[in-house]
């Protein structure tokens, strides 16, 4: 059925059934990647969904953009992988949502519209929709890691970005009315809590591992403890949502 040059739903679907709404239906898929912190940038185009899992549990700042969303088995395959609501990749594929924000506790769903003319001077408005990660970001870890391995001089680029994630956190609960990310998700809430104590102490010897192969490259027992490190933080955070 189409409505106006749109296609639409079809009547009677069950909630969270993922089928693209929209005029472009048949507009290139390009899923791009921008991965940094403070010392590194990585930015480059990825080529399946599965291509997007390792940036899952990065310890970077990673940002992944979806241009084109007619492939709907790429949108189930990335929401998936990053553990998504059906909902969310419902509302993604969905291009004639209004602007919304929609918490689901360990992230945030946002729909906003952006407004561009193009060369012939048309006004166009596009959906875009953004779904932010916060629970898992914790700024003490974060800047531990800055005041032991960052030069001074270079330790602006962490505070900023420390600064832009508790104010990001602030406007979330104000706008949502909530006390903490987690309150509608108190088995995710729980699992943090049982995991942090376990976790920190993995991030403190990481910091040192870290620390100790700056000073020599050539330390075998820092390198496999680094490596040991990196597998435990990667399987606490997977396990944790």
């Amino acid at each position: 059925m189409a409505l106006c040059g749109i296609k639409t739903r079809k009547p009677g679907q069950a909630p969270g059934t993922v089928e693209y709404v929209g005029e472009r239906a048949d507009e290139p898929v390009m899923i791009k990647v921008i991965d940094y912190d403070q010392q590194v940038l990585e930015e480059k185009e990825l080529q399946s969904a599965e291509d997007c899992l390792p940036y899952r549990d990065s310890k970077h700042v990673s940002w992944i953009n979806v241009t084109g969303l007619g492939d709907v088995k790429l949108l189930k395959g990335i929401g998936d992988h990053f553990q998504l609501h059906p909902l969310v990749i419902e509302d993604i594929a969905n291009t004639t949502q209004r602007p919304k924000v929609e918490d689901y506790g360990d992230y945030i769903y946002i729909v906003v519209r952006m407004i561009y003319q193009d060369s012939n001077g048309d006004i166009f408005a596009e959906q875009v929709s953004v779904v932010l990660v916060l629970a898992k970001a914790d700024v003490r870890i974060a800047t531990l890691y800055q005041d032991t391995l960052v030069e001074p001089d270079l330790r602006g680029f962490g505070d900023e970005l420390c600064q832009n994630l508790q104010a990001t956190h602030s406007a979330v609960l104000s706008s949502t009315g909530r006390q903490h990310l987690l309150l509608r998700s108190p088995v995710l809430a729980r699992s943090i809590r049982v995991r942090n104590p376990y976790v920190d102490p993995i991030n403190l010897m990481q910091i040192e591992v870290l620390r100790r192969l700056r000073a020599d490259r050539d330390d075998v027992e820092a390198l496999d403890l680094l490596l040991r490190t990196m597998n435990g933080l990667a399987a606490a955070l997977r396990n944790t949502g």
